[in-house]
């Protein structure tokens, strides 16, 4: 695959080498990888807030259900063939409807923080934030002690910082697209609605770039 970037100065390489694999990084990181993103968020915006009115009218009919979660989560990103394993920390709330034909769907928002970054081949990478907004789909026949199944498909936007120690340069750049994920909710205490949560989440794939995670936490149900 070609790369249309620039490549830096001849002369700063020839003050300071630095590997080809973590050249390679630095170029993708560079490179704009998303010209059409602002019209695929429109897309979205429009699409979760026509859902959202749409379950603010049934809700006035059928129950509704709110929970409120917090994980640490191990990212796993993919870039030009090298791999980091930046860790953030999720904030998510969601409401879901509990009754009526629409039993089970839901909807979601996530806020990600960082926790620490990861460096391979002078090259570190860190999460600088993440945003999230999805549709969730429960079981609706699962009952409150049983092991929970949830589906969710939305939109998730990644800003990374990338850092070339040997030139000491600092590159941002945000990648968003189409997101999906499960997750695996257990509850932990009896007549208590606190959940063990495992979610596993693709937030982002194009071309020999991926940002995945999975993360760890509790969730309360109200």
């Amino acid at each position: 695959m070609r790369h249309h970037c620039q490549p830096p100065s001849k002369h700063r390489f020839q003050k300071k080498k630095i590997s080809s694999v973590s050249a390679n990084c630095l170029k993708l990181w560079i490179c704009k990888t998303q010209p059409h993103q602002g019209q695929h968020m429109k897309k979205y915006i429009a699409f979760l807030t026509a859902l959202l009115v749409a379950e603010g009218a049934l809700a006035q009919q059928s129950p509704v259900e709110f929970h409120a979660s917090g994980q640490a989560v191990m990212t796993r990103i993919k870039a030009a063939g090298e791999h980091f394993s930046p860790t953030l920390f999720q904030f998510k709330a969601d409401a879901q409807l509990t009754e009526g034909f629409f039993d089970g769907v839901g909807l979601q928002g996530v806020i990600g923080v960082p926790i620490s970054d990861d460096k391979e081949n002078n090259l570190t990478v860190d999460i600088k934030q993440q945003s999230a907004a999805y549709v969730t789909f429960t079981s609706p026949n699962s009952e409150p002690d049983d092991l929970k199944f949830v589906l969710f498909v939305g939109y998730a936007s990644t800003e990374l910082e990338s850092h070339l120690s040997t030139l000491d340069l600092k590159v941002k750049d945000k990648y968003a697209g189409t997101s999906y994920g499960f997750s695996l909710q257990q509850r932990m205490f009896a007549n208590k609605p606190v959940y063990l949560t495992l979610d596993c989440a693709r937030y982002y794939k194009k071309s020999d770039m991926k940002i995945d995670g999975c993360g760890l936490g509790a969730t309360y149900a109200f």
